[in-house]
């Protein structure tokens, strides 16, 4: 199983999709990308968001839910590692401008995959 697999079938049953996916998207990518160049090891960036005190950004919420996957990831009997790495899609783009990009604007021409 691939590592997004993995990761949604840690989160609770009963947590409704919205918040799953507002957890993977925004706070889990979030503290992988605060790991630097070690930010391929999801238990790290899970670890991170656990500890974390400054940060706003992390919720009481989502501390426990970081706690929950940490504890079901030790369940694993098997190269735990593969079971939860990220795997680098490149750098991507980040827009600075607080208005965003303006639908239908064209940023530059690519010619390649898209993921």
């Amino acid at each position: 199983m691939g590592t997004a697999v993995n990761l949604m079938a840690m989160l609770p049953r009963d947590m409704p999709h919205r918040m799953q996916s507002d957890f993977i998207e925004k706070r889990l990518v979030f503290a992988v990308q605060q790991q630097g160049d070690k930010g391929y090891d999801v238990r790290d960036a899970l670890k991170f968001i656990v500890k974390e005190r400054e940060n706003p950004r992390f919720r009481a919420f989502d501390k426990e839910i970081a706690q929950i996957m940490l504890s079901g990831i030790k369940m694993f009997r098997d190269n735990i590692e593969r079971h939860f790495r990220v795997h680098s899609k490149g750098i991507g783009i980040f827009c600075k401008n607080p208005e965003g990009i303006k639908a239908s604007n064209l940023i530059v021409e690519y010619f390649g995959e898209i993921y």
